[in-house]
């Protein structure tokens, strides 16, 4: 239910709008981006994308939820494995029509062996989404706590300015590709001025003895601090839209909705197993990471010559595309000699059974 104080306008779900809801902890924050959420559905054939989910797996409620349990595909870091009635795909496999036949993508954050290889993984599927050049129906991108998707940019080394900058751009860019944007935040001033100006709707929840920020101080003329501020109920909320318009109102709770305490792994019957964490190179590649080591001994494996791996370039092995960046001769030497030493000692290279690759055997160097 909702009821405008002043401007007047019909919320419109089959457009890509953009959503921010400000609130203090426990102020059903999450509740209402799922409510939104579900709304896309409720006017067409809604796709629910659930990227950056709380600590306690709180995105993988959409499996309790009628509409979008029975298409579900679960994202995972490339080092661990799932077991559960649902589709699963490693996040280096992650390709765009995954999104297009699926209903519900969910990547938790338990289906990750470090904080890093989570942040690794929302950075890819960012990527993925924007080659989604032209669209008919809109996805939905739910985003909880948007501050933190500011801080995994931090976490794979950029400063604090190129951070913001590519947040910025991805909130922006996501319109074009044809999706919505549900962002929860603690702090209205969390997220930064150009974001918060670009949203189509701001959601204000409960916000405690620190009231209302600076800048949304004139909403007391509509609305009592202590009583619609401070104490709001968590199914209540105060609307605020870009052309001015101020309004309130009140959303049922999800029954989907995941609980404070509870384990949703095993409710919904998931096993995960992990193995070890793996090495994602250096910002500014000084260091080799697991991907582009597995990807030069399949190079090697396919009959590329070893000046040719230096000068990099792209291959295929097994029908499968490879690509490389130009290294010296002598880190691509080391490479596939650390390589060979390990099947000599152990049977298997470590990196490439950290990534699940099938290149075992030793090579000529």
């Amino acid at each position: 239910m909702l009821k405008w104080q002043r401007f007047p306008e019909k919320l419109d779900f089959t457009r890509p709008t953009r959503f921010v809801i400000a609130g203090m902890p426990e102020s059903g924050k999450s509740a209402l981006v799922e409510t939104i959420a579900a709304k896309y559905d409720d006017y067409g054939e809604g796709k629910v994308i659930d990227i950056f989910s709380s600590r306690d797996n709180e995105g993988l409620s959409w499996l309790r939820h009628q509409n979008y349990k029975n298409n579900v595909l679960l994202l995972h870091g490339d080092t661990t494995r799932i077991s559960s009635e649902y589709e699963t795909r490693k996040i280096s496999e992650l390709k765009l029509s995954d999104f297009e036949k699926h209903k519900t993508i969910i990547s938790a954050p338990s289906f990750y062996s470090t904080l890093r290889e989570e942040w690794n993984s929302i950075d890819k599927i960012t990527r993925t989404i924007w080659k989604r050049t032209s669209w008919k129906k809109v996805w939905f991108i739910a985003v909880r706590e948007g501050t933190s998707l500011l801080y995994s940019r931090l976490g794979l080394g950029e400063n604090q300015a190129q951070a913001k900058a590519s947040f910025i751009y991805a909130i922006k860019e996501f319109r074009h590709c044809g999706c919505a944007l549900g962002i929860d935040i603690i702090r209205y001033y969390g997220l930064d001025t150009e974001v918060r100006t670009i949203s189509n709707y701001t959601f204000i929840k409960a916000h405690g003895i620190e009231g209302l920020p600076h800048d949304l101080r004139w909403l007391y003329r509509y609305y009592d601090l202590f009583r619609d501020i401070m104490q709001m109920p968590p199914w209540a909320f105060i609307i605020l839209s870009r052309k001015g318009g101020v309004g309130h109102g009140t959303f049922e709770y999800p029954y989907w909705h995941k609980e404070e305490n509870e384990n949703i792994l095993d409710k919904l019957n998931i096993q995960i197993e992990y193995g070890g964490a793996i090495n994602y190179g250096d910002k500014g590649n000084r260091r080799m990471s697991d991907f582009e080591h597995v990807a030069v001994i399949k190079a090697r494996l396919s009959g590329v010559a070893m000046n040719k791996l230096a000068e990099g370039g792209k291959w295929k092995y097994q029908d499968e595309d490879v690509a490389l960046e130009k290294r010296s001769p002598r880190t691509i030497n080391l490479t596939i000699m650390s390589h060979n030493k390990d099947i000599a000692t152990q049977g298997h290279c470590q990196i490439c059974k950290r990534l699940q690759a099938e290149t075992i055997q030793a090579i000529q160097a």
